[in-house]
């Protein structure tokens, strides 16, 4: 995906990433990335990197990779 940028939709589609790329103030390649990983984790064929909820790591809420890092 690092090309994502040659990767061609068809009109609607390229519409609606447009429109969906200004709501999440990302470029369009970033938000291609983002629905490709989002899709795979929630299908399953990336393992989830939730937040959770009580988890900070200084000072911001932390990811569970990221605080079994923090501890090692």
């Amino acid at each position: 995906m690092r090309n994502s940028g040659s990767i061609v939709f068809d009109h609607d589609i390229e519409e609606a990433l447009r429109d969906l790329s200004g709501e999440l103030g990302k470029t369009r390649n970033n938000t291609v990335r983002f629905i490709v990983r989002e899709w795979m984790e929630k299908n399953t064929y990336l393992p989830c990197m939730s937040w959770t909820n009580t988890a900070t790591l200084m000072g911001k809420p932390a990811r569970a990779a990221e605080m079994i890092d923090a501890h090692d």
